[in-house]
């Protein structure tokens, strides 16, 4: 009696297993049966992105790797359904930034055709589990991926043999043709519901990635921003300080060239001393002369704090200019290249490592 009760269970088991089966076949074929196997492009006005700062966030590394923009589309009969169309012909390579009405915001796919009728297609969102068929080549990469990684990522991995040139007058018919000949194979081949299981699955663990997705772009977005701000002012010091550097460094070897040229001695006799004001405060400045071994009387100045009338000053001179004198070593580059230029030495290193603690932060 109870391996009769077992078997019914058994029984009842299996059919209910086959039924949930049945039913994620049925609802794999309904769901593929609303996609139309044909499509047309509607031009309508670029204002009409419901995101126009993703797009504007897509594009722009795009136009700088050469792509020109072709318009922004409606595609019949799919609802709500955007498309923006570039093209680089130099590259033969296409961009589509395509805006659903129900997934968060704008996905970029970027196109190689093929003369024999394949296609390589990079974009950046996560596989959704849909079969693809032998024909057509997919890349995922990571949402916050900047467009012009992108771009380069395809450039290394797309076989560069047999590309199809792409113009203005056949990217939309093209992809029109692309879209219908997959239509018709997945229609033909239809889902299996081991398959349609694992897309729901997908899709759920999609769903609950979507309040994530679109802050952790935008975080993306202003950490760099960020950056660039905060790294400008670190860049401005250290060229602050190059600068000086360079101005000191001068200024060094012109002293030394000049202390060299002083091989005469003479002394000098301080005749004047007066107060001289500097900032807020006086100290005394005593005026001398020396006498040159040509017999002409050269004045200098001293400003050491004890300087007194009379007093004798020992001096170098240089016998063919003696204008070039020095009563001592003239540090003055020396102190300015150390003590000038090493407050914008530090700043410039605080501005770049907050720069680069701002890029380690996640977001």
């Amino acid at each position: 009696m109870l391996l009769v009760h077992l078997a019914v269970l058994s029984l009842i088991a299996l059919s209910a297993w086959l039924a949930w089966r049945s039913r994620l076949v049925a609802a794999g074929r309904q769901a593929l049966s609303q996609q139309p196997e044909t499509i047309t492009f509607s031009r309508v006005p670029a204002d009409q992105w419901r995101d126009p700062a993703m797009a504007e966030w897509l594009s722009v590394p795009l136009r700088e790797k050469g792509f020109v923009d072709l318009g922004v589309y409606a595609v019949l009969p799919l609802p709500d359904f955007r498309i923006g169309v570039m093209i680089n012909e130099r590259d033969k390579m296409a961009a589509f930034l395509c805006e659903h009405p129900k997934a968060l915001g704008i996905s970029l796919e970027l196109n190689v055709r093929y003369v024999d009728g394949t296609t390589t297609m990079l974009i950046n969102r996560a596989d959704r589990g849909v079969p693809r068929p032998p024909f057509f080549r997919v890349i995922h990469a990571e949402p916050d991926t900047l467009s012009a990684a992108l771009y380069e990522r395809l450039l290394r991995e797309r076989a560069s043999f047999g590309i199809k040139t792409i113009t203005a007058e056949n990217v939309i018919p093209e992809y029109q043709a692309a879209w219908t000949r997959m239509m018709l194979w997945e229609k033909g081949r239809g889902l299996t519901a081991d398959e349609v299981a694992q897309i729901a699955q997908r899709r759920r663990s999609l769903q609950e990635d979507k309040a994530n997705l679109r802050p952790q772009t935008v975080a993306s977005q202003n950490r760099r921003a960020a950056q660039i701000l905060v790294a400008v002012p670190g860049i401005i010091f250290l060229s602050l300080v190059l600068h000086g550097s360079f101005a000191d460094y001068q200024h060094m070897r012109d002293a030394q060239r000049r202390a060299e040229a002083r091989t005469a001695q003479a002394e000098g006799t301080i005749v004047e001393v007066h107060d001289r004001a500097h900032r807020v405060s006086r100290y005394p400045e005593g005026s001398g002369v020396f006498v040159a071994a040509s017999g002409r009387e050269v004045r200098f100045f001293n400003a050491d704090p004890n300087v007194k009338v009379g007093m004798k000053v020992p001096v170098s001179y240089d016998p063919r200019h003696p204008d070039n004198y020095s009563l001592g070593h003239d540090l003055s580059g020396f102190t300015g290249l150390i003590f000038g230029n090493a407050p914008f030495f530090v700043m410039g290193l605080f501005f770049l490592f907050l720069a680069g603690m701002l890029g380690r932060r996640k977001a």
